[in-house]
């Protein structure tokens, strides 16, 4: 019986980590204010690269620590 329950709880256990996803949001503060936006991943957004001066905008599809992911096609750093 106790083996079977340190199964069950070892099942939930790993149920637990397999469904839990870190918190995936950008956050931009506008210097010198105490303004900030929040973008989710889903959201539309224009960005305006200041290298190539270029303007990409569509859904962001995925964020991480580095960078953003907009219409699966265009990473920005």
């Amino acid at each position: 019986m106790k083996v079977f329950l340190n199964t069950f709880m070892l099942l939930i256990l790993c149920a637990a980590f397999n469904t839990a996803h870190a918190q995936r949001i950008m956050v931009l503060e506008k210097a010198g204010t105490f303004k900030n936006y929040k973008y989710f991943v889903g959201d539309e957004i224009t960005v305006k690269t200041l290298l190539l001066s270029s303007r990409q905008s569509g859904i962001i599809q995925d964020i991480t620590d580095t960078s953003i992911l907009i219409n699966f096609d265009h990473e920005i750093m």
